[in-house]
């Protein structure tokens, strides 16, 4: 598949604080917060999926 695409788009690596502070972001655009005592769930919960292969479905970075 990755054949038959055009173009190439790479993008940053984000580190966890970025992504806490869109998830953040995100959620505060739909009226809501998360209370004082989820920061570490979410902040753990980020880092455990950075660990993980295709985050957000996108091939893992290549080593060249």
């Amino acid at each position: 598949m990755m054949e038959r695409i055009a173009h190439r788009l790479d993008f940053p690596t984000f580190e966890v604080d970025d992504l806490v502070a869109i998830g953040h972001r995100m959620i505060a655009e739909h009226g809501y917060e998360l209370a004082a005592e989820t920061e570490p769930v979410f902040r753990s919960y980020v880092e455990r999926r950075l660990e993980q292969p295709h985050l957000a479905d996108t091939p893992p970075p290549s080593d060249d």
